[in-house]
């Protein structure tokens, strides 16, 4: 028993003398170094984030889509009330003119009454003279 912990303990100085397996992150043999990111890194960053760029270009066009959607119906609603405002206005325009047409032809009978009894008031003094 005695010489299994002697063996035991005489091991695990050995290995703490001889140091761990795993290196250093101080060496620079264990670090990549990065020299030229483009050429190194570019094909992996695109490839991973590939998707996302796609997902990103989805929403706008969902977006766009959507707020384009919303304008239209935003426009149709106002299309529709000028619409139906010129529609307003055109029927007020026609009653107004057939009023402004009833009151022309009234004053023109009026005025043309009143010329053919100062023509024949102006006949009877030369008939006269």
């Amino acid at each position: 028993m005695f010489n299994s912990k002697t063996v035991l303990f005489y091991a695990l100085i050995a290995l703490y003398l001889k140091g761990s397996q795993a290196r250093s992150h101080d060496s620079p043999s264990s670090v990549c170094l990065l020299e030229d990111a483009p050429i190194q890194c570019g094909e992996f960053v695109l490839a991973n984030l590939t998707p996302l760029f796609q997902h990103i270009k989805d929403l706008q066009h969902f977006n766009s889509s959507h707020v384009i959607q919303a304008k239209l119906a935003r426009l149709e609603v106002q299309q529709s009330a000028l619409k139906q405002s010129f529609e307003g206005s055109l029927e007020w325009m026609k009653n107004h003119q057939s009023d402004s047409q009833e009151t022309l032809q009234e004053t023109v009978a009026t005025r043309l009454d009143r010329i053919e009894g100062l023509l024949e008031k102006l006949a009877g003094k030369l008939g006269a003279t």
